[in-house]
């Protein structure tokens, strides 16, 4: 249920292989915590270890409740999915909000009061950290969505995040919708 590419990322940075990650978590009753107890214990073991060690012992939380079945690929700890689509454009981060919000604006994505097919909840917001650009509205089904714009090598990397999506398949249609709809940008 995990996927091998996060496995050896995790055991990359920890330096502890994932079968060992399991025992030791399966010897400190990690089937029976929640999602927080297995992140807080992770990160005991993991002090003194790798950069940013309260990341990798989310990572270690995930994979595991993965692993033995408590949680699906793109599923978060109340249930719902989520799912991000990134692509690099070669443009400054600027010049590629406005080619969003260009997109938008010409009827690219939204169409009447809807935004990729889905039915839009409330009006777009925009907000500007140091770090990124954001674009985010909501759906009447219950799911939010965001784009985010950051300078990246050869230009700004766009991702689309949809969240609170309520099913597997969901996420997946989800998937394929912001991969074509970042792909007309």
């Amino acid at each position: 249920m995990t996927r091998p590419a996060n496995l050896e990322a995790i055991e990359a940075a920890g330096g502890i292989g994932w079968d060992d990650w399991c025992r030791w978590l399966d010897d400190r009753g990690g089937r029976d915590l929640d999602h927080g107890a297995l992140a807080a214990l992770a990160a005991e073991r993991l002090t003194g270890g790798p950069d940013n060690p309260l990341w990798w012992a989310q990572s270690v939380a995930v994979a595991y409740e993965q692993q033995i079945g408590c949680r699906l690929p793109g599923q978060r700890p109340d249930g719902t999915f989520f799912v991000s689509v990134t692509r690099t454009l070669p443009l400054e981060p600027e010049a590629a909000m406005t080619a969003w919000t260009t997109y938008v604006a010409e009827g690219g994505s939204i169409v009447g009061s809807t935004l990729a097919g889905s039915t839009l909840a409330e009006d777009a917001r925009t907000s500007v950290t140091p770090k990124r650009r954001y674009w985010r509205t909501s759906f009447t089904d219950g799911s939010s969505f965001q784009i985010a714009v950051e300078a990246a090598a050869g230009g700004s990397r766009v991702t689309a995040t949809q969240e609170r999506l309520t099913t597997p398949e969901a996420k997946e249609r989800s998937r394929q919708i912001w991969r074509t709809v970042l792909a007309a940008l």
